[in-house]
């Protein structure tokens, strides 16, 4: 009997001092979790069913949740009409890039100094307590560009004095989007529908359970604004089970998304509020005035980690390196497959002494790629081969000094190629003996020229050698020499900066190459 009567007491106290503000006769069927949660929904009247933006938005409309960006917890705190009566809540959400948003609101009432009394109004205590908690977790996710679902799985608890009681409920809330292409002024209009309680937790204390009646909220908004300073406009349409009809209004001014000032009207009775933002803190602050006295509302919240457009970049760039590692790999494998294909094929040419289409079928690999030890080495042989039987078809058309050009050439692959030093002792005799010595020096001459004309060095100074063994007299060969040599030299030097540089790089092998590149301008150079 002393439970019943202490709780008849309490019934009283929060269906006339919490649940029913001025002017909005609920008839005591609402528990106080109607207060709402997050100061910025408090001073725009809550009408939050369709805005955004603070983690409390899962107690106005689940679907709210899948427009969360970031991870973020708020804190909000309010004393009551007593400083025995505190109410306050603390809002999660969770964003994930693939699976939707989770939320977890937590929502308690502390209420002391309540008195109990006996059948015969013996007073017992002037200090017993009373705690409601609501803990709401929250689910959402975009079924749409435009169009969100959520619901919240809603757990309530209350205790008074020794005794306690559960129920659990069930709310659904969806969300439409519509934004203005090319927005002028008009930024947004969205659309939120919260069926709050669609299933009702019923808490049973004693013998009769006390159910959190359905609500059906219609939210709409718009969201403005122009350079540095934002709207948001926002009514809720509210249809409470047992309670008369309700409309809430909501205005919201921000100045460089940093500070915000808000009214509202809460079916008749005015809110007011402002806010403050900086970097991934804010803090909102809102005030009522009612019959029973005025209410201030504070609430911070926290954004932090990594938010869902930065995640989405990442793993859209984590994508695109796994496609390109794949393309690469996929690429990597047809390239060798190619490269072995091609190798088989010059060497089959070279086996048959086919030096030209192997010369072709090398080249090819080196391009693919650089640094094929057996296309390297096989190529410089191939190049030998073939300038060697060009000399000996030369000789053989009895052009002597064309035969001396490809034996010379034959030389800069191999060095040490004694055949190809007596054939040139040989053609060169074989001149002297059947060319005019003027006539045969005007011929190597203009052959020379024009090797250094067209670069080649090399061969040109072979050339302007070949003259002056046969006319140690000639200025112009010896001239031309000169030239030679000094754009040889330069060649060389830049072949053996580049291998300093590549080698200071760690690209050893580039280095070799550059070096052996090198060493066809100075074959004679014992360092390299």
């Amino acid at each position: 009997m002393r439970k019943l009567i202490a709780y008849a007491i309490l019934s009283l106290l929060v269906s006339a001092a919490i649940v029913t503000p001025a002017g909005a006769d609920s008839y005591g069927t609402e528990l106080p979790f109607v207060i709402g949660s997050g100061a910025r929904a408090s001073g725009m009247g809550l009408a939050f069913t369709s805005l955004n933006g603070n983690p409390s938005v899962q107690y106005f409309n689940p679907a709210l949740l899948a427009e969360m960006q970031s991870k973020q917890i708020e804190f909000f705190r309010t004393v009551l009409f007593d400083s025995k009566s505190l109410y306050h809540t603390v809002n999660y959400t969770h964003p994930t890039v693939n699976y939707g948003t989770f939320g977890i609101s937590i929502l308690r009432l502390d209420i002391g100094g309540i008195e109990q009394r006996d059948i015969s109004n013996q007073l017992l205590s002037d200090d017993m307590k009373n705690s409601q908690t609501r803990v709401l977790l929250g689910y959402a996710r975009q079924l749409h560009s435009s169009l969100s679902a959520g619901f919240n799985l809603k757990i309530d608890n209350q205790t008074f004095g020794s005794a306690s009681g559960s129920g659990i409920g069930l709310d659904v809330g969806f969300l439409s989007i519509r934004r203005q292409e090319n927005a002028g002024f008009l930024k947004e209009l969205r659309a939120g529908l919260s069926l709050l309680n669609m299933i009702e937790p019923t808490v049973k204390l004693d013998q009769e359970g006390v159910a959190d009646p359905m609500q059906v909220v219609l939210g709409l908004s718009a969201i403005s604004g122009r350079d540095k300073v934002n709207l948001a406009t926002s009514m809720d349409l509210v249809n409470p089970r047992y309670s008369p009809f309700m409309i809430r209004f909501g205005q919201e001014v921000t100045f460089y998304r940093a500070f915000s000032l808000r009214a509202g009207l809460d079916d008749t009775t005015p809110t007011f509020g402002f806010g403050a933002r900086y970097d991934r803190f804010a803090v909102d602050y809102a005030y009522r005035d009612e019959d029973l006295g005025s209410n201030h509302k504070f609430s911070l919240s926290v954004s932090f980690g990594a938010s869902i457009e930065d995640l989405k970049d990442q793993a859209r760039l984590e994508l695109e390196q796994h496609i390109n590692s794949e393309i690469n790999r996929k690429m990597d494998n047809i390239e060798r497959t190619q490269i072995a294909n091609m190798i088989s094929k010059a060497d089959s040419f070279y086996v048959l002494n086919q030096y030209e289409s192997a010369i072709e079928s090398y080249d090819v690999v080196q391009y693919w790629d650089p640094d094929h030890e057996h296309a390297h080495s096989q190529l410089l042989m191939a190049r030998y081969h073939l300038a060697f039987q060009s000399g000996l078809a030369s000789m053989n058309q009895e052009d002597y000094l064309q035969a001396i050009y490809y034996f010379r050439q034959a030389l800069t692959r191999m060095p040490a190629d004694t055949e190809s030093e007596s054939l040139i002792i040989e053609c060169e005799n074989k001149l002297s003996e059947s060319l005019n010595r003027t006539v045969l020096v005007d011929q190597l001459l203009t052959k020379a020229i024009d090797l250094y004309a067209n670069k080649s060095y090399l061969d040109a100074l072979l050339g302007f050698d070949e003259i002056l063994k046969i006319d140690p007299g000639n200025a112009l060969a010896g001239e031309y020499k000169q030239k030679s040599q000094v754009n040889i030299e330069n060649v060389r030097q830049r072949l053996l900066l580049r291998s300093r540089s590549l080698a200071g790089k760690n690209n050893y092998d580039g280095a070799i190459k550059a070096l052996k590149e090198t060493l066809l301008y100075s074959p004679d150079d014992q360092i390299l």
